[in-house]
């Protein structure tokens, strides 16, 4: 069964300057507050495997947990990217304020979170951050200042991929 995303109820999906629509707080947000609950459908490897093949974009957030879904059906899929984001993982399907976000402002996840592999977007990044990187790849997680930034906050994948590196 497809569960459906929830957003949080300070938060409204609408049309952004320059990146197609996106997601804004109606009022405050606090730090640690509870922001997107992805739903989804859950799968093992072999499942999204056959998921990709139909089509679907597939997501891994742990060793064996993906997610499956059509692109743009889902409320979750509508936050941008930032490369200085206001938000970050507490689970592999929950995304927290990482600070207080104001009233009005856009609610922006890095996609480093959770790209790995050899991802590289097919557009330039437009966050106008002083950190933006100008595209995102799946080899991100790996920049020292992006480790530094979100420590223990990316999806549990990645947080155990940065644990095997500093062990190794």
């Amino acid at each position: 069964m497809q569960e459906k995303d929830w957003i949080n109820p300070k938060i409204e999906i609408r049309e952004t300057s320059n990146k197609g629509r996106g997601m804004f707080t109606t009022s405050e947000i606090k730090e640690g507050e509870k922001v997107l609950m992805w739903g989804g459908n859950y799968v093992n490897a072999v499942e999204a495997e056959k998921a990709k093949a139909a089509g679907k974009l597939v997501m891994q957030w742990d060793e064996d947990l993906y997610s499956i879904e059509d692109r743009g059906e889902e409320v979750g899929y509508f936050i941008n990217h930032s490369c200085d984001a206001n938000t970050w993982m507490a689970d592999a399907r929950t995304l927290i304020a990482k600070r207080d976000i104001e009233a009005g402002e856009e609610v922006t996840a890095d996609y480093a979170l959770w790209e790995n592999g050899d991802y590289i977007s097919g557009w330039e990044c437009r966050c106008g951050s002083p950190l933006c990187r100008g595209r995102v790849t799946g080899q991100d997680w790996k920049l020292p200042d992006v480790q530094a930034r979100y420590r223990g906050h990316f999806s549990p994948l990645i947080n155990s991929k940065i644990e095997k590196e500093v062990v190794e």
